[in-house]
């Protein structure tokens, strides 16, 4: 009946079901173990049974509005995203980290990363490693992740151009005057001047 269907686990097609509960009792009873591993440790208090509703969502989606003409509208960029690929992910306390406008970004639950951070540096040596592409000089997202993190964490960041500022080392921050282009399409070429690499190039260098 309804009742039954309201309070059966939803499941993905590799998941078997569970027993019928109240959601309190599976809240009460279920583990965390599942976001945990598949998250590698981000992710340590969400319950399986909402990992689980997250997976639902994202196994259920609908990539695009006209399934059989996928690239309908392909020349009218803000017609092509209305009509393809909504978002199926949502972190529980994603924050704005810069501020507002232009140069700042939404980051995934950045408290979380703190606290990884901070237990990788004293068991491992290091923290944490951010790739930041593209700031045209507007150092808004890095500033706010050094002001979260301090200089836990090594960030760098990539633009061909010259953004360089003097207090970046103290902060353990590094320009590179390059961007990235793809590894794998040689006839792309980006519209922007420059310097380019493959992230695989960059990741070999530094």
């Amino acid at each position: 009946d309804s009742q039954q269907q309201q309070q059966h686990l939803p499941t993905t097609a590799t998941q078997k079901p569970r027993e019928n509960k109240s959601s309190n009792q599976k809240e009460e009873k279920s583990s965390f173990s599942l976001a945990y591993e598949q998250s590698f440790g981000f992710f340590d208090d969400i319950s399986d049974y909402n990992w689980e509703l997250m997976q639902n969502r994202a196994a259920t989606r609908q990539n695009h509005r006209f399934g059989n003409d996928p690239l309908k509208f392909r020349t009218y960029p803000a017609h092509w995203y209305m009509n393809n690929f909504e978002p199926d992910f949502t972190c529980p306390q994603e924050r704005r980290i810069g501020g507002p406008g232009d140069g700042p970004k939404w980051v995934c639950d950045p408290h979380r990363l703190t606290k990884i951070s901070e237990e990788r540096k004293k068991n491992e040596g290091v923290g944490c490693l951010v790739y930041s592409v593209g700031c045209a000089g507007k150092y808004h997202l890095e500033d706010g992740l050094y002001e979260l993190l301090g200089p836990v964490c090594e960030i760098h960041v990539f633009d061909p151009g010259n953004f360089a500022r003097d207090d970046l080392k103290d902060k353990n921050m590094h320009y590179h005057p390059w961007g990235f282009r793809s590894s794998y399409d040689d006839t792309y070429k980006p519209f922007a001047r420059g310097e380019f690499r493959t992230l695989q190039e960059t990741m070999e260098e530094l």
